[in-house]
């Protein structure tokens, strides 16, 4: 999925915007989440927008958004909203830069016996993803790492989340979501009943085919089906290794759909379901007993 069609901005406004570059790239994000953002991006006023942005960049970069929360030993680390590579001012979002930041202080403190991370997210863009999912496994071969789906789990933030040791969720909480897809537009027909000719210049013969108003070729839809395949086969590859179960099993479970918490567990998507305070308290037990058993 991307963003291209539905942001209309001056290049002025393009300059504007810290990271806009994200917003056009893949997104693996539930699929109604992703069309609340296509409606917002579409009748977004960049104007009135732009007035927050510096309050909203302060609190990305201040140092509340830098320091490591700790509670009886274990590093508490929170992904809410979208997720994408630097945060995002367009409504609540994490940035999964951020996050990396954060696995890697919690694996260097010798205060923290475990990382526990929490997560309320429908997705977000594949650009960082795969990286924060390979930080989650690093850091689990040095300390323990749970997470817990808090209600919403999906897409890019399951494909993440599931690189713990374990995962848990509340009774209520969608998770999955696993699968990639992209929607190309053909504004042809429109352009035409509107009298606009669209005329392409390019060195090639896909590159501009994207390009609204013109006719969308075949050879286009193909590298785009490539491209979607291409994600999806790591995504799948993250879960396979994830959950431990076998590219087949993993294959088969990413069909996009969204399992509620108890099916998500009959499936093996997630190791048991109950609340957010019970599953601390068990990993901070849990967190105890290995080190007793290290001599630590």
């Amino acid at each position: 999925m991307t963003l291209t069609a539905a942001i209309n901005l001056e290049e002025s406004d393009r300059t504007a915007i810290p990271h806009l570059s994200e917003y056009f790239g893949m997104w693996s994000m539930l699929e109604r989440h992703f069309q609340g953002y296509w409606q917002f991006a579409q009748q977004l006023n960049i104007s009135m927008h732009m007035q927050t942005q510096q309050a909203v960049a302060a609190r990305a970069t201040g140092a509340a958004g830098e320091s490591l929360t700790i509670q009886d030993g274990i590093a508490v680390i929170g992904i809410a909203g979208s997720m994408m590579k630097h945060q995002s001012s367009f409504g609540a979002s994490s940035s999964t830069a951020l996050a990396r930041r954060k696995i890697r202080a919690a694996v260097r403190n010798p205060g923290v016996a475990g990382i526990f991370m929490v997560w309320e997210t429908p997705g977000g863009t594949v650009a960082g993803t795969h990286e924060l999912a390979e930080e989650i496994a690093a850091a689990g071969k040095h300390k323990p790492v749970w997470s817990f789906a808090d209600d919403l789990c999906c897409s890019a933030g399951y494909w993440a989340a599931c690189q713990a040791h374990k995962i848990f969720a509340n009774p209520t909480a969608s998770v999955g979501s696993i699968g990639v897809y992209m929607v190309v537009r053909d504004f042809s027909g429109a352009a035409e009943k509107a009298g606009i000719k669209v005329h392409v210049i390019s060195s090639g013969g896909l590159k501009g085919a994207g390009t609204p108003g013109i006719v969308i070729p075949p050879e286009f839809l193909a590298e785009q089906q490539g491209l979607v395949n291409t994600f999806n086969e790591t995504f799948v590859a993250a879960v396979a290794s994830g959950r431990k179960l076998s590219i087949e099993r993993a294959r088969k479970l990413a069909d996009g759909r969204v399992y509620l918490a108890d099916a998500a567990k009959k499936v093996g998507l997630i190791d048991g379901v109950q609340s957010l305070e019970s599953t601390f308290d068990q990993f901070r037990l849990h967190v105890q007993k290995q080190r007793t058993s290290e001599g630590g």
